[in-house]
């Protein structure tokens, strides 16, 4: 028996061109960033998936570019294994951040590339 599951996400590298920045979130309570991304619902296509995340997380309108990466983890739940596949796209902002929405976040930061990839290690 195969004490294992199969997770996907989908998010974005979201970019604020006027200003050269990329967003993240932060969590207190793990002192973590992240960027903004979500589970796969069921017959939703990953692009849907990847606007509606980036709104319900930071309140952002985004235009969605190409794919860039996937990103394999896994980690224990309840004695499962789950087996993670994060899929991430490209993303301009198109309108404000109106900051966190989701309950799982406490704030939204607009940083550097710099400071992101520091951040996100």
């Amino acid at each position: 028996m195969n004490n294992h599951i199969f997770h996907l996400s989908a998010g974005a590298v979201v970019s604020d061109v006027k200003c050269d920045k990329v967003l993240l979130l932060y969590r207190k309570n793990t002192d973590t960033y992240h960027l903004p991304k979500g589970s796969v619902e069921v017959g939703e296509e990953l692009r849907e998936t990847v606007l509606r995340e980036v709104y319900e997380e930071t309140g952002a309108q985004i235009r969605l570019g190409e794919y860039l990466v996937s990103v394999d983890s896994s980690f224990l739940r309840n004695g499962v294994d789950v087996r993670k596949k994060t899929l991430y796209f490209s993303a301009v902002m198109t309108g404000d951040v109106f900051g966190v929405t989701d309950g799982e976040h406490d704030r939204v930061d607009c940083v550097s590339y710099e400071t992101a990839c520091e951040l996100l290690e």
